[in-house]
């Protein structure tokens, strides 16, 4: 069954085919929880959960042509990126970086429903006060 969300006016809805990681009985898709600068600056938050997915397995429908691109050359790995987002509501919406070529990080605030995060990364980067997610590994930089 596939994951399907929106930005918080609506404007752009994204779907995520997670038929390759569905098993019988539930999707067996991970996120990550990403904490380099730029996640946490963008999200608002200490970090923002993610998911990394073929392009191919990723539909985006923006009729009013919504979607906006800023190119990130403030990275923690020092490889610019590009971070799209809703131009009328400023939600966060997916990220490309040649790292992930062929790929689309998709931002999972979107979802009612986020799933279990398989890894944290940029963990160089959490607070003092923050709790490790149990039982997930935890990366200093990226994977």
């Amino acid at each position: 069954m596939p994951l399907t969300g929106h930005c918080n006016c609506k404007a752009v809805t994204i779907t995520v085919d997670d038929s390759k990681y569905t098993t019988e009985s539930e999707s067996s898709l991970k996120s990550i929880y990403c904490h380099c600068t730029t996640c946490k600056r963008q999200s608002g938050a200490s970090g923002t959960f993610v998911i990394i997915a073929d392009d191919n397995e990723v539909k985006i429908d923006d009729p009013k042509g919504a979607m906006k691109s800023w190119k990130d050359t403030l990275t923690d790995s020092g490889t610019p990126l590009d971070r799209n987002f809703c131009g009328i509501c400023g939600c966060p919406l997916t990220t490309i970086t040649p790292l992930y070529a062929g790929k689309t990080i998709v931002k999972m605030g979107l979802f009612d429903t986020i799933p279990p995060a398989a890894m944290e990364i940029y963990c160089k980067n959490k607070q003092k006060w923050e709790p490790d997610v149990a039982g997930v590994n935890q990366v200093h930089g990226s994977p």
